[in-house]
């Protein structure tokens, strides 16, 4: 079975692009007896996302993963849209939502912590949240390196 899950990822990104299809987060979770690969996809033309296209990627997307050897009759596979909680990870993520009002998990040099805020900005190295909540409204860099996972915050 294949075990590199971010090579995998990488092939199932590049793979989904044929599709018009951008690969937003990638999981792999196991357990004793099953595999479960978990796809959150949305369209490169960033047009909504329907039922129809995730059903669209589903059987291809096994058969894809079967010839690389990933997917076999003990894996399941999970395609779904991202959501409105949708996690944040690349560039490309980082400044479609900037200005939006994120949570971000993190590690600093003595703990995990958690803001929620608005994305400022970002760089290579850090990102800027901006109007912290139950911090006063300042603003705070977080580090790239230490990031655990961002998330939009739901605003419906």
């Amino acid at each position: 079975m294949y075990l590199d899950a971010a090579k995998l990822e990488d092939e199932v990104r590049s793979h989904l692009i044929r599709f018009g299809i951008d690969l937003i987060d990638f999981q792999v979770g196991r357990n004793a007896s099953t595999t479960v690969y978990r796809v959150f996809i949305d369209k490169l033309d960033e047009s909504p996302l329907a039922l129809a296209d995730c059903e669209r990627i589903t059987n291809p997307l096994k058969l894809f993963m079967t010839s690389l050897g990933a997917f076999d009759d003990r894996c399941v596979l999970e395609v779904s849209s991202p959501g409105l909680d949708r996690v944040l990870k690349r560039d490309k993520d980082f400044a479609r939502f900037k200005g939006a009002r994120v949570r971000v998990k993190f590690r600093d040099e003595m703990s995990k912590r958690t803001v929620t805020g608005s994305l400022f900005e970002f760089s290579e190295s850090n990102l800027v949240i901006d109007g912290i909540e139950n911090g006063g409204g300042e603003s705070l860099e977080v580090p790239r390196t230490g990031l655990i996972e961002v998330r939009l915050v739901s605003e419906v």
